[in-house]
Order: C-alpha cells, then structure tokens, then sequence
C-alpha cells in the first residue's frame, strides 16, 4: 500500500509547485514505519511538523522532491484521534492549506476501525486489494463498511498482480 501512495504521490508531485503529504496512521504505533527517508538518499532530508488541537503531524521532505512523508498523531495515542472524527476533518482541513495533495496510508478496513471512523472526513478513499489472495465478498464488504461509515469509496487498486502467461504469449493473442 505504501508503495501505491509513494506513487501516486510522485505523479501529483509533477505538477509544479503542488506539495504532496503522505500521512501514515498505523493503529499500532509499535507497527508505524519511520518517515526517514530511504537509507539510498545522499542528501539530508527536512523535518518539520504541523501542530493542530487533535495532534500533531510530524513529516520530512524526501530530498530533491515535492513530497513530504509521516505519520499523523501521537504513538499510542491514533485511537483517539480516529474517534474524534470532527478533529481529523479540522487536521487535514489545516494540512491543506499546505499542501496540494494529502494522502493518508490507513491500516486494512478487516483488521481496524481507524479506517472506517475516518473515512467520513477523507474526500475519498482507494482500497487496495491484494490480487489472488482477498476475496470478491471481502473487497464488497469492505466498501459496505466504509460506505455505512460515511465514506466516499473512489475505487479499487489491484496490487501484488502476477502474470501467470509469459508476456511473448499475450503479445501474440
């Protein structure tokens, strides 16, 4: 999923002068990833943060780019924010006035209530779907979910996707 909004941030981020914030909201703090940059980066990255009455989002600008990367809110402390939906709206309402684009990696809607009780404040949410491993029923379910949560559901990414035919056989069909 991270990957998915890395790239999907990159390509926002072409467009001149639009900032880009990818926020991640691990309902475990012991599971967040760093926001470091990736340890390939020569070039020092900048941190900074935003501060707001429901949290704080602390973030680093990836050298050379228009995208920022962190993790919204205090370790331990998402459960609270995600329940107070309003004060998510007011954060992200504040991000935005900062950057062009705010993109929040949530964890699976089947393994936490964080996703749906914000789903209400997001503009729009994309689920990501692992291909040959989650179930037509499940990815329903999940949007039902979001749905009766007051979520605007954009659409469905397919990722880990194989190909099981070799590309010189689909080029010949």
């Amino acid at each position: 999923v991270s990957s998915i909004a890395r790239g999907l941030a990159r390509i926002v981020a072409r467009t001149p002068n639009a900032k880009v914030l990818i926020c991640d909201v691990a309902g475990d703090p012991r599971t967040r990833p760093s926001n470091r940059p990736p340890s390939n980066s020569t070039a020092l990255a900048t941190r900074a943060s935003l501060d707001h009455g429901a949290g704080r989002i602390e973030f680093t600008w990836l050298p050379g780019s228009q995208v920022a990367m962190g993790a919204l809110g205090e370790p331990g402390g998402i459960h609270a924010i995600a329940a107070d939906v309003e004060s998510v709206r007011n954060m992200l309402s504040s991000v935005s006035d900062s950057f062009e684009l705010t993109i929040l990696d949530l964890p699976p809607v089947s393994e936490s209530i964080i996703g749906p009780a914000m789903a209400k404040a997001l503009d729009g949410v994309v689920l990501v779907v692992e291909a040959e491993r989650t179930r037509s029923a499940a990815v329903q379910a999940s949007q039902r979910t979001l749905r009766m949560h007051g979520g605007n559901v954009l659409g469905v990414v397919l990722n880990k996707r194989r190909f099981h035919i070799p590309n010189f056989i689909y080029r010949r069909l």
